[in-house]
């Protein structure tokens, strides 16, 4: 084998060598690619669910809102009830002490 053989030789396995690092470098940027890319679907869902979640808590707290008011005036109109029986029964009271 010749000098120039030896050299072109030497020449062509380099050139495969090189072939061989870049698509291995290519692979490994394609998954990490992709990888990126399914982080950012995860963190897109993720994303989604705490904004529905969300959601739902206001939902629950305005609902729970509306039963405290409810109950409230629910509690305000007893009250209101029990004044006028109260007042009620001391009118009877007086009118049986005065007249009779």
């Amino acid at each position: 084998m010749s000098d120039y053989d030896r050299r072109i030789t030497l020449q062509d396995e380099r050139l495969v060598e090189s072939d061989k690092r870049h698509n291995s470098a290519a692979q490994r940027l394609a998954e990490a690619e992709h990888r990126l890319r399914n982080c950012e679907a995860h963190a897109r869902e993720q994303e989604n669910r705490e904004i529905q979640l969300e959601h739902r808590l206001m939902a629950a707290l305005e609902e729970m809102g509306g039963m405290v008011k409810r109950r409230e005036m629910e509690a305000d109109g007893r009250f209101l009830w029990c004044v006028v029986l109260g007042v009620g029964a001391v009118v009877m009271s007086a009118w049986k002490l005065f007249v009779g």
